[in-house]
């Protein structure tokens, strides 16, 4: 993680889900979880990688991206969650 900003663990990325209205899909024999939501009119599944928490640059940019928000934007979100 950059200098600029803090290791994001799991339950942190979970707590920006669930404010942006995501929901956690049934899981099915995975260590993965899929979280299933609607940002910016967009329907979008998560995967969240817990068991490799904290989250290095490169594995929370592509939970990022299947957000559909940048690390500026997941990091205010975090703030007021």
């Amino acid at each position: 993680m950059s200098g600029q900003h803090p290791p994001v663990t799991a339950k942190d990325f979970k707590k920006v889900l669930v404010k942006l209205g995501f929901k956690p899909r049934p899981q099915s024999g995975t260590s993965h979880e899929n979280w299933d939501g609607i940002y910016n009119g967009q329907r979008r599944l998560v995967t969240v990688d817990a068991h490799h928490a904290p989250f290095t640059d490169k594995l929370l940019g592509y939970m990022l991206k299947q957000l559909g928000v940048s690390k500026k934007e997941f990091y205010s979100i975090l703030r007021a969650a």
